[in-house]
């Protein structure tokens, strides 16, 4: 029967990089740190008046200005 509850045994087997070694962990050409940004970003910049969390993610051009949302 299904359920929203983990118990532990599960939650101690996901696979997490622990917070300290974002930077560290590479997958491929990307640190761990950049995927999630990414995916943060990709998933939360869905509407102009989310320019600011955009800039401050980083996700401006040369110009300083912010990138259109996708």
């Amino acid at each position: 029967m299904p359920t929203t509850h983990f118990t532990w045994y599960v939650l101690e087997q996901l696979p997490v990089v622990p917070q300290e070694r974002y930077e560290a962990v590479r997958f491929g050409p990307k640190t761990a740190a950049e995927i999630v940004c990414e995916a943060v970003l990709e998933l939360t910049y869905t509407a102009h008046d989310m320019a600011p969390f955009a800039r401050d993610m980083g996700h401006v051009d040369e110009a300083d200005e912010v990138l259109r949302w996708p």
